[in-house]
């Protein structure tokens, strides 16, 4: 998950670049392109934000599983992690596997 979170803000990143200032471009044009690109890079570091927040409880139990592997001490026993994952599917991708099944 570190990597898609480090190319989540990375691409961020790359469409913030993609927002400067074009002179080779109509103003008109150049100011489209710009906005686009920052909302694009809006976007993106939200998408990565919001993934983030969402395996922060999954890392931190990695981190405290690996420090008690690194320890010399008896392994620590961990409670469960419960972790709710929302699978949404659109209504028509719903009926759509229905009739698949025919």
């Amino acid at each position: 998950m570190h990597h898609v979170l480090a190319f989540g803000y990375w691409r961020a990143a790359w469409w913030r670049n993609l927002a400067s200032p074009r002179t080779e471009l109509c103003p008109e044009l150049a100011e489209g392109l710009a906005a686009y690109a920052a909302e694009q890079a809006v976007c993106e570091e939200a998408r990565a934000s919001g993934w983030a927040a969402k395996w922060a409880p999954v890392h931190e139990r990695a981190q405290a599983v690996l420090l008690s592997m690194a320890s010399d001490a008896l392994m620590t026993t961990f409670p469960p992690l419960y972790i709710d994952i929302n699978l949404q599917l659109d209504k028509a991708k719903e009926d759509n596997r229905d009739n698949e099944d025919l």
